[in-house]
């Protein structure tokens, strides 16, 4: 919807920013992301054009294992800083939120909230022991990538499902271009940036 940027306008902006980066295949790129996510580590992830609405919806989002121990914490105090009790977003492929959650057959825009089946599974995620979530199912409709992703990392734990929230500095709008991504990547608590194929870890 929004601007787009190739690889090349990446690679000038890093360039520019004298930054250290790998850049690989979309499958290496993919599999450096998931062991990030494993390690319980936060990750920026940009991708096509950017999304129109309040929502990150796979272009422009932070995401994080909702297996993770502290993701709560770590959302909450070193990114976003909100209250404690604050809960996430899940974005998951559209046949596994059926598998796992109770609620509407498709939430493509993230306007629902939905009751996991079992509220231990995703209890490090979850503010209180039988809160909801709301939920962003991806279809075929969705980002490419943002679908290989979430395919990738359910290969690696079972679940194609990840903790969603918008890629942006506090109080700041969404990132738009590959120099807000990377202002607002070492101006937070964000361990791994994900532009395209470029991958920058701290």
């Amino acid at each position: 919807v929004g601007p787009s940027y190739n690889p090349q306008d990446i690679k000038a902006t890093l360039d520019n920013c004298q930054l250290t980066y790998q850049w690989t295949s979309e499958s290496d790129s993919l599999a450096i992301v998931v062991r990030a996510l494993l390690n319980g580590r936060l990750v920026a992830w940009f991708d096509g054009p950017m999304e129109w609405g309040p929502r990150a919806l796979g272009a422009r989002s932070i995401v994080a294992s909702p297996f993770c121990r502290y993701v709560l914490d770590n959302l909450n105090q070193f990114l976003k800083q909100r209250d404690p009790w604050r809960g996430y977003a899940l974005s998951g492929l559209d046949t596994s939120i059926r598998e796992h959650f109770d609620g509407p057959d498709s939430s493509p825009f993230m306007e629902c909230d939905y009751a996991p089946k079992d509220h231990k599974q995703f209890g490090y995620i979850l503010p209180s022991p039988t809160a909801s979530v709301r939920v962003h199912t991806v279809g075929s409709d969705a980002p490419p990538r943002f679908r290989a992703l979430l395919r990738a990392f359910g290969e690696a734990t079972g679940i194609p499902i990840l903790v969603n929230t918008s890629f942006n500095g506090f109080r700041e709008p969404i990132v738009c271009s590959p120099r807000d991504a990377v202002r607002v990547f070492y101006g937070t608590g964000v361990d791994v940036l994900a532009v395209g194929q470029f991958v920058i870890s701290k």
